[in-house]
């Protein structure tokens, strides 16, 4: 059961985890307050979600060759998507940071390393349920923390142009 829940979603709980990534890493230095991190993690992966699954119900009407009522996709658009799953253990740490039981510092060291086992995990797992064998699952796994990294570092040099033409 989970393992099928899992297959479906894998991929949107890849993404989420990779945006996470990219706001971690866009926000690493100088560190912000835990509430403009806490708001930073919610309203990307709200605002994505939403518009995911407008362009998913879109992309329906289309194959479909007819119109969803505005009611139903307004409901499609308010189902929570599993990326917003992605965010809850860094919406942990930095609610404990926020409360003062953690240092901001510790809760981005926490929230990367955290996030970029669940890149693990989640190439990991959805590898193994396409069939294949744990080596290969092993390598899948390695790909998409690298590819998760590289978008991180291409945020990172993308803000940091940006700065300098500042």
């Amino acid at each position: 059961m989970i393992g099928s829940w899992f297959g479906r979603h894998s991929a949107k709980l890849i993404y989420g985890a990779i945006v996470l990534s990219a706001l971690m890493g866009a926000m690493s230095d100088p560190l912000p307050p835990s509430g403009v991190v806490i708001l930073a993690i919610v309203l990307p992966l709200v605002l994505i979600s939403v518009a995911g699954a407008l362009a998913q119900s879109i992309a329906d009407d289309i194959e479909r060759h007819r119109l969803t009522s505005w009611p139903a996709r307004l409901r499609s658009m308010l189902t929570p998507s599993p990326m917003v799953a992605a965010g809850v253990v860094p919406l942990v740490f930095f609610g404990l940071s926020w409360v003062g039981l953690l240092s901001r510092r510790v809760a981005f060291r926490a929230t990367e390393t955290v996030l970029l086992m669940m890149l693990a995990f989640f190439g990991f797992m959805a590898s193994r349920l396409a069939g294949a064998g744990r080596v290969r699952s092993i390598l899948t796994g390695a790909v998409v923390v690298f590819a998760g990294l590289l978008v991180v570092e291409a945020k990172i040099l993308a803000m940091t142009v940006l700065e300098a033409l500042d």
